[in-house]
């Protein structure tokens, strides 16, 4: 089955090194001492941006290795690193805090109780915000804002809140259907995702139609033995034989 969060995590390493460079240099007298201060607040700026680096890489390690308490807490460092350095609103920024949502998401899953669906709650509040910011930023039907979406569907469904997975999976396959087409694989992803979600729903005859149409259409589209037709095969065996959804 694939990861709830479509977007693997990423490191920092696409932070455009010219924004440290807008920080403004004091020039010296032509004969006086250099002065340090523009260069130290750089340095500072670049150590906390590798600091920010290092921290979300070690959290996607965590993630990888299905230790979500502990990606979300690293996360939240990063998370930390990065809207200081950068702002909340750079989309490097938002990546990580998307990151961090889901990593509470399914930390929550994972321990259960009140304190687990808290966890999981404040996940998806996090993620919504994402959303937000993303649509602002970047546009609604940027593809950084549908990967949020896609987040989204696959928290809310985690969560137990099928109606809302269903109503936001449906979102996601229209935007993604019309700005890549119907056989591109974010869409293929969110075809499946949306027959997952009707299962969440009790509809399986319908989940299964959908199921079935979008396995047909990825081997059709990218071949029989492409690695993302056999993410997509094994998110619904996985799905009919441990959750009985479709």
């Amino acid at each position: 089955m694939p990861p709830a969060i479509p977007e693997r995590p990423q490191d920092l390493r696409t932070v455009d090194d010219r924004e440290f460079a807008r920080v403004p240099q004091q020039r010296r007298p032509p004969d006086g001492p250099p002065d340090s201060s523009a260069e130290q607040r750089s340095a500072i700026d670049e150590a906390r941006r590798r600091e920010a680096e290092h921290r979300n890489t070690a959290a996607a390690e965590l993630f990888e290795a299905e230790d979500f308490a502990g990606a979300a807490e690293m996360f939240e460092a990063a998370l930390t690193s990065s809207t200081r350095i950068l702002g909340e609103r750079h989309p490097d920024t938002l990546r990580v805090a998307g990151n961090l949502g889901v990593a509470l998401v399914m930390a929550g899953d994972h321990k259960g109780g009140r304190k687990g669906r808290a966890q999981t709650a404040r996940g998806i509040r996090l993620i919504d915000a994402v959303i937000d910011m993303r649509s602002e930023v970047l546009g609604p039907h940027h593809p950084d804002t549908l990967n949020a979406l896609q987040a989204l569907v696959e928290a809310q469904r985690i969560a137990g809140h099928a109606d809302a997975a269903l109503e936001v999976a449906k979102k996601v396959v229209m935007a993604r259907n019309q700005a890549l087409g119907p056989v591109h694989p974010d869409t293929l992803t969110s075809r499946m995702g949306l027959g997952v979600a009707l299962a969440g729903t009790g509809d399986t005859m319908h989940a299964q139609r959908i199921v079935a149409s979008t396995l047909t259409a990825a081997e059709e589209a990218l071949g029989g033995n492409h690695e993302h037709l056999e993410a997509l095969v094994e998110w619904g065996v996985s799905a009919r034989l441990l959750r009985q959804e479709v």
